[in-house]
């Protein structure tokens, strides 16, 4: 694609021009796909923020700036969505190995296996009195590692309804458990519970 005709589909874009939006889809998509695996290291990570780099094109295109490079802009929203799946897959990790360390040490302190035990059972009836639709994505999603994608896809919703669904279900649990939860256990236990967000 000529600079000239990206130029000219970034102008028809801020003008609601859904062709010239495919027609940049249609351009970008693999290079954009290519360049988020060389950060994500996943291909199907990689799909997913693709489709996220597209849909803030969408859904920004009337603050388009039309002087800019389209390119340029779409790298950079790849760019920003690769780092902060990164930082946040890092900081998920370092949370797991937290709440790992936690509960072997429970295992050799008859008192804290307890207090772990209780929070465990706390944590078990917020997830029972759920709604149904909330509580089976949250099951999906943490415990079968399925992706928001393949979760939309069984259920028959959009992958937004599985983010917003995963969001407030963060917040229930958030709400629920602060009254319970001591100080340090509590960042430990509530971070891995939301692992993902």
């Amino acid at each position: 694609m000529k600079d000239t005709d990206d130029h000219f589909l970034f102008i028809k874009l801020k003008q609601d021009d859904i062709a010239a939006f495919e027609a940049i889809f249609s351009h970008y998509r693999l290079p954009i796909l290519k360049f988020i695996v060389s950060y994500a290291k996943s291909v199907e990570v990689a799909e997913e923020l693709t489709q996220e780099t597209f849909i803030r094109l969408w859904e920004s295109r009337a603050t388009l700036n039309a002087q800019k490079s389209c390119r340029s802009f779409l790298y950079t929203i790849a760019k920003n969505l690769s780092l902060n799946y990164l930082r946040s897959n890092t900081k998920e990790e370092i949370l797991k190995q937290e709440l790992w360390d936690r509960v072997k040490m429970a295992q050799a302190n008859p008192e804290e296996r307890i207090v772990f035990e209780e929070y465990q059972t706390i944590f078990n009836q917020i997830l029972e009195e759920l709604p149904q639709k909330k509580r089976t994505i949250y099951i999906m999603s943490k415990y079968e590692g399925r992706s928001n994608e393949e979760i939309a896809t069984t259920l028959g919703v959009t992958k937004k309804t599985v983010k917003n669904n995963l969001w407030e279900t963060l917040r229930i649990i958030k709400d629920r458990l602060e009254p319970y939860l001591e100080y340090t256990i509590r960042i430990v236990l509530i971070s891995f519970f939301s692992t993902f967000f």
